[in-house]
């Protein structure tokens, strides 16, 4: 399913253009009010999900399959291709499951609310949160205040609920960092191998996959020697296998990367880096609290092609509006694992929970 968004000052207009785009059969998957006024609909159409006639003559993925080489890429990046196109649809599936069908259903939801959730819900509103999400995130805190439940454990269930967070422990000992530059990879991955050396963990193993920033292996590679941890510069796919199969038994290893932009190479090279783990890799992508929402949608092309698996929002402490972010992994739909919130290494890296998230939210 391709999405596509229409926005305009009356919702009267905008059904328009989105008939006049999509047509009479157009499937209205949600609709949300914009911070500067006015409303945004999401739409699609059954059209868009019909398979398109094949062109005349053998297609280039057919005529790529009948040399004797290559065929192995063509397949996997035509797996990839079919896999956003399923991330697309569910995250479709999402909007239409979680956002309220009209502003007016909202608006009646908000003045439903109790003086103390509508309170909330405007502090949430305050610091970035979208309307639909701040009224669900304030009724669920309504409900739980109601069942005797004090101000922040009500807060921190409400939070838990309304949004996304990875559970449990990660499993894979690779992980990558992936984001922008400057969302903070580098320092992040610093933390993280900090704190697992002051817990008494066995000694991480970083590795610095960006050769394109200026001084990216040294800044690391400082905090490297700090810790008294190895680091190594990976070029290629190759270097980081031969890495991994060096590392102690059970060590984590991170893999800094280099940032996402225009150029589409980064993100393909960061695919093979990844598919040479074999399946035993998780991707955390790495987004700036301070970035906004156009930088975190455009962005997100990129990252999405590297099948993340969880998220990180650095930052935190120099946000005003940190709910834009989080209500952003809320909408694509991916866990959010850990939250940046300042300098400091490790004290400044908080696994996100309810609690963690709540203290952001009302206390920007």
């Amino acid at each position: 399913m391709r999405l596509r968004r229409f926005s305009g000052h009356a919702a009267s207009a905008v059904m328009h253009d989105v008939k006049k785009a999509l047509g009479e059969d157009a499937l209205i998957l949600g609709t949300r009010e914009l911070p500067g006024g006015g409303i945004e609909i999401t739409a699609a159409t059954d059209a868009e999900q019909v398979v398109r006639p094949l062109p005349e003559g053998p297609p280039p993925q057919a005529a790529a399959l009948a040399a004797n080489d290559g065929r192995l890429e063509v397949i996997e990046g035509m797996l990839r291709g079919f896999d956003s196109q399923l991330r697309r649809m569910n995250r479709g599936l999402a909007v239409v499951r979680s956002t309220p069908v009209t502003p007016a259903a909202t608006e009646n939801a908000w003045a439903a609310l109790a003086t103390e959730a509508r309170g909330l819900a405007e502090m949430l509103t305050e610091h970035g949160v979208p309307r639909p999400l701040a009224v669900e995130i304030a009724k669920r805190f309504g409900t739980r205040s109601a069942e005797g439940v004090g101000f922040d454990d009500a807060l921190a269930g409400a939070v838990s609920d309304s949004l996304p967070l990875v559970e449990g422990t990660a499993t894979a000992n690779i992980r990558f960092l992936v984001g922008p530059t400057g969302s903070g990879k580098t320092t992040t991955i610093a933390k993280l191998a900090a704190d697992q050396v002051l817990s008494g963990g066995t000694p991480p193993l970083l590795l610095m996959g960006d050769t394109v920033r200026v001084g990216a292996a040294e800044q690391l590679g400082g905090f490297a020697r700090l810790l008294d941890v190895p680091m190594y510069t990976i070029d290629t796919p190759q270097d980081l296998r031969a890495r991994v199969a060096e590392a102690p038994p059970g060590a984590p290893i991170y893999v800094d990367t280099a940032g996402l932009s225009s150029d589409s190479s980064i993100g393909a090279s960061l695919r093979d880096m990844v598919d040479v783990c074999e399946g035993r890799a998780g991707v955390t992508a790495v987004v700036n609290a301070t970035a906004a929402r156009s930088s975190l949608c455009r962005v997100w092309e990129q990252l999405e092609g590297l099948r993340p698996d969880s998220c990180a929002v650095t930052h935190m402490d120099e946000s005003d509006e940190p709910g834009i972010a989080c209500s952003w992994v809320e909408e694509v739909g991916l866990p959010l694992r850990w939250l940046g919130t300042g300098q400091r290494v490790p004290e400044d890296l908080a696994r996100a929970t309810g609690a963690s998230l709540a203290l952001w939210l009302v206390a920007a």
